[in-house]
């Protein structure tokens, strides 16, 4: 069964997590730095194609209310276009709270404020995933 690959898109990051094949638990990948678009599609074209990945789960920033702002319609500008370059399905899922629940679990851990951003897109992309697969495979 392919894998899902979950993405927390940012303008100049986006942090990965890839599911376990039998689609039960996330696990953060890493996280892209890029320039641009284009370089950022090869990137996870590459990855993809390494990793056996048949779908994508897109965090998606919606307001507080539930509304769409201009981040969320950002995410689904490039969710059409990665889609569309990778000829794979894509899924959105609620990203509201992930980076503030990383960042109170790195707290409660003890660990450092200073850990790199790099990382909280890494996790914050694992628990979009994760909801993702608690919610359709649970």
């Amino acid at each position: 069964m392919p894998k899902i690959i979950g993405i927390d898109y940012g303008e100049k990051r986006v942090g990965l997590a890839l599911s376990s094949e039998d689609m039960k638990y996330s696990f953060d990948y890493k996280t892209i730095i890029y320039e641009n678009k284009h370089q950022l599609f090869h990137d996870l074209k590459i990855i993809c194609q390494d990793e056996g990945v048949g779908r994508l789960v897109i965090g998606l920033p919606l307001d507080q209310d539930g509304q769409l702002g201009k981040k969320a319609q950002e995410v689904k500008e490039f969710s059409q276009g990665v889609s569309e370059f990778l000829k794979l399905p894509f899924e959105f899922e609620d990203e509201r709270f992930s980076t503030a629940l990383v960042k109170q679990l790195n707290r409660e851990a003890g660990k450092s404020e200073k850990r790199g951003k790099k990382e909280i897109d890494q996790q914050s992309a694992k628990i979009i995933l994760q909801t993702y697969l608690d919610r359709k495979h649970g």
